[in-house]
C-alpha cells in the first residue's frame, strides 16, 4: 500500500485541494489519500468556522474523488493540530497505514514554515514529505523533499470566503455539492452561527 496524507483548514475546501490530491493520487501511484481537516492550525489560528461545518464541506468537496477518505480524527482533538500527533494516531490505530509506504502531501506555500513545525524531524521519519509545484529545493534543504511538479490550481481559501460573503459566484473554485451546503447554511454570511467554541 502507499498512502497520501492531506491536511488542511478547508475552510472552505476548493477545487485548488482536489487538483493537487489528484495530482499526487497519479504522479506517485497512491492507493489512498486521508484528507484531515484541522481542528486548529498551528500556523494559521483564525479558523472561526465551526469543526463539525467544515468537515461535512470536506466530505463533500471529495465524495467523488477515488481513493480519498476524509478522517475526523484531528477534529476529535482538542487544542492544536500537529501533523507529527496526527500521524503517530494513524500508526496507532490503522494497520494498512502502518504497514504502508507513506507520504505527507503539501503545496510549496508551507515549506518555508517546515523549521517551526512541531518535532519535524520525528514528523519525516513517520511519512516522506512531498511538495507540489516549484521551486522547492531552493526554499528549504534541511530535510529530503521529493518534489512533484503538478498543475496547481491556484485559489485562495481566503478570497473564497470574501467572494461568498459578498454574494459573488463561486462555481468556478468550489465544487457544486459543497457550495450547496455553504449556501443552505449561510456559512460565511451569518457571522454567528461560527463564533469560536461553537465546533
Amino acid at each position: 500500500m502507499r498512502i497520501g496524507v492531506f491536511g488542511g483548514t478547508f475552510d472552505p475546501p476548493h477545487f485548488g485541494h482536489i487538483s493537487l490530491v489528484c495530482s499526487m493520487i497519479e504522479k506517485l501511484q497512491l492507493d489512498r489519500v486521508y484528507i484531515i481537516p484541522s481542528q486548529i492550525n498551528p500556523l494559521k489560528q483564525t479558523t472561526k468556522t465551526k469543526s463539525d461545518i467544515r468537515l461535512k464541506m470536506t466530505k463533500l468537496a471529495f465524495q467523488d474523488i477515488p481513493k480519498t477518505t476524509v478522517l475526523d480524527c484531528e477534529l476529535k482533538r482538542s487544542g492544536l493540530s500537529y501533523t507529527v500527533d496526527t500521524l503517530h494516531w494513524l500508526m496507532d490505530n490503522d494497520k494498512e497505514f502502518r504497514q504502508a509506504t507513506r507520504f505527507l502531501l503539501v503545496g510549496d506555500d508551507l515549506v518555508p514554515d517546515l523549521g517551526s513545525w512541531k518535532s519535524p524531524d520525528e514528523l519525516f521519519s513517520l511519512a516522506q514529505l512531498v511538495v507540489a509545484r516549484r521551486g522547492v529545493d531552493e526554499v528549504f534543504s534541511t530535510y529530503t523533499i521529493q518534489k512533484i511538479d503538478s498543475p496547481i490550481i491556484d485559489i485562495s481559501s481566503t478570497e473564497i470566503r470574501e467572494r461568498l460573503k459578498k454574494r459573488l459566484y463561486c462555481g468556478h473554485l468550489v465544487p457544486h455539492a459543497t457550495l450547496a451546503l455553504i449556501e443552505e447554511l449561510h456559512v460565511y454570511t451569518n457571522a454567528e452561527e461560527n463564533l469560536p467554541g461553537n465546533s
